[in-house]
């Protein structure tokens, strides 16, 4: 636990009010010489030599003083120095490409509708016309196909371990597969079509659309732990940070935050955001959204207040749909559609 500047600059504040008085003390019996260091010195009557009743004093005693060596310093002279760590802000980021992945048509087109970078480094992607789950490695060559399906996925999160997560779209439901033995070990049927999903390792956030449009939230053995309901028809795509849940309507161009209990932080809508679909938090905070009507990467504030075009088409980038950011490597994976093209930053 660290404390904040405020914290730190009011701890230094009482300490300083405490001690002031304790120092105008000290400096007070420094003026009155109080502080002096004294010597007593004896010397001994040669009378005593004799003890005889001729013996007037057994000695002089003399006491004399120095100046005392205290350095007292003012606070002005002796400063705490703080290291403060420089502020981060979305001007701040430049991604720099790393690799690119290659999608190979198996189909005469392609829909890439998810994608995630792993802990270790790889990638997956989410084929939607093949049905597909594609993996390829840290150098951006394909693995292999970690899963075809029956019924079109549509989207794809990356839980623990060797864990993810599938949604169905039609049938509704949410699969579990183990990428390393390749099969589902859970299937959570639900009430409406689901769309988006995303994790934070225990739980799981899947964006329904049937009645009604809500968010749901799921333990990881399918139990309902809450339902929030949110405006907007094509609010598909979600996106997890500390106890908010952030959306993105890509019909009406607003990215909206809620916190955990339902509640509306903040909404954003600007001209720079045309159709936002895939959404992803970085470790501070800041959010990524792929817009897919002009070919942007935009990046949000924490707040929602200010936002920044960071990829275009001159980078390569179009019509997006899925963007996925690892916090710990800070890797940004951003991919297009429908050409097969998908580039990997460090951010």
């Amino acid at each position: 636990m660290y404390a904040t500047d405020l914290q730190i600059y009011e701890g230094l504040q009482y300490l300083e009010n405490s001690i002031s008085s304790e120092v105008g003390y000290l400096y007070d019996m420094k003026r009155k010489g109080h502080l002096d260091d004294i010597c007593i010195e004896t010397k001994l009557s040669d009378d005593l030599k004799c003890l005889t009743n001729n013996i007037r004093t057994f000695g002089t005693t003399m006491s004399h003083s120095s100046p005392c060596n205290l350095q007292l310093k003012s606070s002005v002279k002796c400063q705490v120095h703080l290291s403060i760590p420089p502020l981060l802000t979305i001007d701040s980021i430049n991604p720099k490409l790393k690799t690119t992945l290659k999608i190979l048509k198996n189909f005469q087109q392609l829909e890439i509708y998810g994608c995630q970078v792993l802990p270790d480094g790889r990638h997956l992607v989410l084929e939607a016309v093949s049905k597909s789950v594609i993996l390829f490695s840290k150098n951006g060559e394909i693995a292999e196909h970690v899963s075809i399906f029956e019924d079109e996925p549509n989207d794809i999160c990356y839980i623990k371990a060797n864990l993810i997560a599938v949604t169905i779209l039609q049938k509704p439901k949410i699969l579990l597969i183990d990428l390393i033995t390749k099969k589902i070990t859970k299937a959570f049927q639900v009430t409406d079509s689901c769309f988006g999903i995303e994790s934070n390792g225990e739980t799981l956030v899947v964006s329904l659309h049937g009645s009604s449009h809500k968010l749901l939230t799921l333990d990881l053995d399918g139990y309902i732990l809450s339902e929030v309901t949110v405006p907007g028809k094509y609010t598909i795509r979600t996106a997890l940070y500390k106890s908010n849940i952030l959306v993105t309507n890509w019909k009406d161009n607003i990215i909206y935050c809620y916190t955990n209990n339902g509640v509306l932080s903040w909404e954003h809508k600007l001209k720079d955001i045309g159709e936002p679909f895939g959404i992803t938090v970085d470790k501070n905070g800041f959010i990524y959204v792929a817009c897919k009507r002009n070919d942007k990467i935009v990046v949000l504030s924490k707040d929602g207040k200010t936002s920044r075009t960071i990829l275009s088409n001159d980078n390569g980038i179009v019509y997006p749909r899925a963007i996925n950011i690892d916090k710990t490597s800070s890797t940004l994976l951003v991919t297009n559609s429908f050409n097969g093209d998908a580039f990997v930053y460090e951010i």
